[in-house]
């Protein structure tokens, strides 16, 4: 079944223009398969991704092609049911690519025809990425649309994986602590740097090599700094220096500091 699917180029729609639908649009375009139209609300950014990919675009769903083999909802989560039930008489494989939606979503309108394609990265528009390093999520109501789903992901170069929607769900919400909070925290310790006229070139060895530390081994065992040690004098030192510039971020960093001791303390 694998192999008669690979033979064979999949007509994609694609509903979305953010920063997944961008790479998906980028990657889709560049492999076997033909990307035959875009849907998006946002005209400006359909119309962009439509002349890179060459494609058709669409600003309402009710125009869609339904003769394609596959359409990707690559739309934020609150919109996916909402997308889902104004696609009317077409004929292919729907998914969503949510990491934190449950497949049953889309069995309004499929009851078997329906996946979750979860590319695992993070995406930002006008960002090309390798997709050969990226692990892609797949779950789906039955054999033959999985293996579809599982060859198209090899075709974008991806690596497909099987899960379901409860195993997807907790490690879109482990992605969102390694990535998202992760982000966060690096965009704070920017502008803390740069508010006091420091060089952010002097945080990249740090952060280089304490992201190597967490993917070499144990990040639990490679935590270091002063809520790990128990060095309550620099603790209330940063508190207070943190109280002077923001009292959300002094509320951030007790919160940090507290979680360290306590999941050491536990452990």
């Amino acid at each position: 079944m694998a192999s008669e699917i690979e033979s064979n180029t999949l007509k994609i729609v694609l509903v979305g223009s953010g920063n997944l639908a961008y790479s998906l649009a980028i990657a889709i375009s560049k492999s076997q398969n033909q990307l035959i139209q875009i849907v998006s609300t946002n005209s400006k950014r359909g119309l962009e991704l439509s002349s890179l990919t060459k494609t058709e675009f669409i600003p309402n769903i009710s125009n869609v092609n339904t003769n394609a083999d596959l359409y990707i909802l690559a739309v934020p989560d609150i919109e996916i049911s909402n997308v889902a039930q104004n696609l009317i008489n077409f004929k292919g494989i729907v998914v969503h690519t949510s990491g934190s939606t449950p497949v049953e979503v889309l069995e309004k309108i499929c009851t078997s025809s329906c996946g979750v394609f979860y590319p695992f990265q993070t995406f930002t528009y006008s960002r090309a990425l390798n997709y050969s390093d990226i692990p892609v999520c797949i779950e789906a109501k039955n054999n033959s649309t999985f293996e579809l789903l599982r060859s198209f992901a090899f075709a974008l170069g991806a690596k497909p994986i099987r899960m379901d929607s409860e195993t997807r769900k907790w490690l879109h919400l482990s992605g969102v602590f390694a990535c998202n909070f992760v982000n966060h925290m690096l965009s704070v310790s920017h502008i803390l740097a740069q508010e006091n006229d420091i060089d952010v070139a002097l945080l990249k060895p740090l952060i280089l090599e304490t992201v190597n530390k967490a993917l070499e081994g144990n990040p639990f065992e490679s935590q270091t700094g002063p809520a790990l040690r128990g060095d309550s004098v620099t603790l209330k030192r940063h508190y207070a220096m943190l109280g002077q510039l923001d009292e959300e971020l002094r509320d951030l960093y007790i919160s940090l500091s507290t979680s360290i001791e306590r999941l050491h303390k536990e452990m």
